[in-house]
């Protein structure tokens, strides 16, 4: 009896942990504390979890999405806030000044374009508010319009609340053309880009294609920036950008500021 009940508990400890990266852990979101080794807590639909760290995403050569006019500030970096989930963990907020014109949003890289707009395939309309500080919509599932450019090995770079999109599903863009302008729209809270590279683990990229509107997971990655006028190449896992909330606008003096490298 002793050892079947002892069997029993190393059953039971052995399946806690194969299952560590779906069940409910106490780890504190965007940290590796109380998570194994090679593991980050991130927010799960059961509440806080240790998650494998995905691989750096192989793509070679992308470019901040803006041309070499363009400033911006980034307002959020990865693990915090809504940052905190698989699907955007490693995503970067980037914000052109607001006393400026909304910035036009360029490819990152050559790839394919799917767009996705709000409701029945019409543009998302801009919330009330203004750049420093709008409402929030669920239009489009919350990304607002957005687009995905589908590159090699079945990952995308992700290009979100847009206000226009000058682009079409289908079309084969290259690195620096304009595909869309800066905007608020869905969950966005203030005028921005939200850029990120995803990835759809186990399928090839025409299994991607077909399901490219999945949220897919949100992978580390790197890409060229001009930083105090020097070029860099920037991991967007080591890019610390003090967050604010939703809606408080922007301290610029405490945010990193990135231009582009592309001369348009």
């Amino acid at each position: 009896m002793k050892l079947m009940i002892r069997l029993s508990l190393i059953f039971l400890a052995s399946c806690a942990h194969q299952n560590r990266s779906i069940s409910t852990l106490s780890c504190k979101v965007g940290a590796q504390e109380g998570c194994q080794r090679n593991e980050v807590c991130m927010n799960n639909v059961t509440g806080p979890a240790c998650i494998a760290i995905p691989q750096i995403a192989p793509l070679q050569n992308l470019v901040l999405p803006f041309d070499s006019r363009t400033e911006v500030v980034c307002t959020h970096s990865s693990g915090e806030g809504s940052h905190s989930w698989p699907n955007a963990f490693y995503a970067l907020d980037l914000a052109n000044h607001y006393n400026k014109p909304a910035a036009t949003v360029r490819a990152s890289g050559d790839g394919k374009a799917f767009v996705f707009l709000g409701v029945d395939g019409k543009l998302c309309p801009k919330p009330a508010g203004s750049p420093a500080h709008a409402e929030s919509s669920t239009c489009g599932n919350s990304w607002g319009n957005n687009i995905k450019i589908l590159h090699e090995g079945g990952y995308a770079t992700f290009y979100v609340h847009l206000e226009k999109v000058l682009v079409k599903t289908g079309d084969f863009v290259k690195q620096g053309q304009p595909i869309g302008i800066e905007g608020w729209t869905g969950a966005a809270g203030h005028r921005h880009l939200h850029w990120s590279v995803q990835r759809i683990g186990g399928m090839t990229s025409s299994e991607w294609e077909q399901h490219i509107s999945w949220d897919g997971q949100s992978v580390p990655f790197t890409f060229q920036a001009i930083v105090k006028g020097q070029k860099q190449i920037i991991n967007s896992a080591d890019l610390i950008c003090p967050h604010f909330d939703i809606g408080n606008g922007i301290s610029e003096s405490q945010q990193p500021h990135l231009t582009g490298v592309l001369s348009r």
